[in-house]
This record gives structure tokens, sequence and C-alpha cells, in this order.
């Protein structure tokens, strides 16, 4: 069909069953390789989760102490989310994120509140404004 002068986007919509960059993505292996191989998928291999590798995350959270999913996936050299999925699905633990809290004391808590307090004493002057008929 690519030889008839026809577009990905044209395939794409007389087929009406893959999108236009599976399409295009087909021609590109037609062309490189005179085959369109579906038997490997497109995207990067997935991680196989083999035990050893279980045991391995497992093994830094004991000798290395807490430690955070983004420095622990560098440090194997996976991504976070198999970090998170292996957390999760073979630890029942939770993925969390540090969150860090300002120490306020009481004077920022008396501003804090004075700016409250304008706030909605402004708001409730710019109501009236709006509901005055000119």
């Amino acid at each position: 069909m690519a030889h008839d002068g026809m577009s990905s986007l044209q395939i794409a919509k007389l087929r009406k069953v893959v999108s236009e960059r599976t399409v295009r993505r087909w021609q590109h292996l037609y062309r490189s390789t005179d085959t369109i191989d579906l038997k490997t998928p497109a995207d990067r291999p997935r991680i196989i989760l083999t035990k050893r590798f279980i045991r391995k995350v497992k093994n830094r959270f004991i000798y290395k102490g807490p430690q955070s999913a983004r420095k622990l996936a560098n440090s194997l050299g996976i991504s976070k989310e198999t970090i998170g999925r292996i957390i999760h699905e073979d630890f029942h633990l939770h993925v969390y994120r540090v969150t860090i809290e300002s120490n306020l004391n009481d004077e920022h808590k008396q501003r804090r509140e004075s700016f409250t307090y304008w706030v909605r004493k402004f708001l409730r002057k710019k109501d009236r404004e709006e509901n005055l008929i000119y």
C-alpha cells in the first residue's frame, strides 16, 4: 500500500485497526529489513524480577539502611518504577516521599493568622462591590 502512494495516515484510516504511528513503524521496519517482525515488542525490554535480584534489593535495605527509591535505582542501574514495584509487591511496603516542613514559631503563626483575616475582609469588600448596581 505504501508503494501505491498512500500515506501512513491514509493506511491507518483505511484499516481502522492500528494507529498511524504503528503504520509508520511498520513501514520503517519493512524499508530497513524487508520484513515486519511482530514477535519482538517495540519498546525497551523489561527487567525480569528474579528472586536473586529481589534478594539483592533486600540486602541493600538491610545493610545500607533506608534509602530513597531514586538513589537505590541509580545504584542498581534500574528504573524507579521497577524499584517501586519490588518494594510494593514483594516487600509489601509503600514508597514514600520525604517532605520538609518549616519550623514555625509563634510569630509566624500570628502573621499567617492576620493574613487570613485580611484576605477574608478583602474578599468581603470585593463581593459587596460586585453586587452594587451603578
